[in-house]
């Protein structure tokens, strides 16, 4: 009955929610400031909501109140909320930070170039949080690996990292096998969050490395089984999905034979 209320004064006037939250805000500004420094309100999550048209009723479509609160707000959204909105794009609602995915290849690389920069990048991330010589056998060449298989995301990279070094045990250290099946089993699992009629417009992005407006780029979007290189405007299907026998056949199924 509390809830019901809320949103049923929230609809009659939005406005006057805002500036009651805005008088709160001003105290807690009173109260904890120090040196000038602002609140900083944190919204996590929303990226893991299944039906982004709920976070564009509740969030995007009401940007212009949230922009009238006084305080900082960080939103974490899905990124179909930007590259395929519903109605209103991240980008339009309020300032937009990418989340980088680390361009691995750039368009006209072959499939298995890692720029050396990126390496760079990944061995500053990994070597503030792990010794990279007592976990990795070979460095160099485990990052590397890392960085194909990750395609540049770094949750991804994280999590094929934690999988190559679980059975680890002095005085064993991770192999680039190890990460090598890390990548793969990773591919898999992201493949099975594909629907059966999501598999041709896979090979097509593919091929093209362009996104639609559709519900099926979106969905591939939200899983991570297509990357969007923002630094050089191209979307990419995951390498783990790109190594996943499943897909590769459908990608021969896809191609003429005059083009094998």
């Amino acid at each position: 009955e509390y809830r019901r209320e809320l949103r049923l004064r929230t609809k009659h006037d939005p406005g006057e929610l805002v500036r009651r939250v805005n008088l709160l805000l001003d105290s807690a500004h009173e109260t904890f400031a120090t040196d000038g420094a602002r609140l900083c309100i944190v919204i996590d999550g929303l990226e893991k909501f299944e039906a982004t048209e709920l976070v564009d009723r509740a969030v995007l479509v009401r940007a212009a109140d949230i922009r009238n609160l006084r305080a900082n707000v960080i939103f974490f959204f899905n990124p179909a909320n930007e590259y395929s909105p519903h109605s209103t794009s991240v980008r339009k609602a309020f300032p937009c930070v990418t989340m980088p995915v680390l361009p691995v290849r750039f368009p006209g690389d072959g499939p298995d170039v890692v720029r050396p920069e990126v390496v760079q990048a990944i061995e500053q991330l990994l070597s503030r949080r792990v010794v990279l010589d007592a976990i990795f056998d070979d460095p160099t060449a485990c990052i590397e690996r890392l960085a194909h298989w990750s395609g540049g995301h770094i949750s991804d990279l994280l999590e094929i990292a934690r999988r190559a070094v679980e059975l680890y045990e002095s005085p064993y250290r991770a192999t680039v096998a190890d990460i090598d099946e890390a990548g793969r089993a990773l591919g898999i699992r992201l493949t099975s969050t594909m629907k059966p009629e999501d598999l041709p417009r896979a090979v097509a992005i593919y091929h093209e490395h362009r996104i639609l407006d559709t519900e099926h780029d979106r969905r591939l979007l939200k899983n991570s089984c297509v990357l969007p290189y923002d630094s050089v405007d191209w979307w990419d299907i995951h390498p783990g999905i790109r190594a996943d026998p499943f897909f590769l056949n459908a990608v021969r199924r896809a191609t003429p034979h005059d083009q094998e």
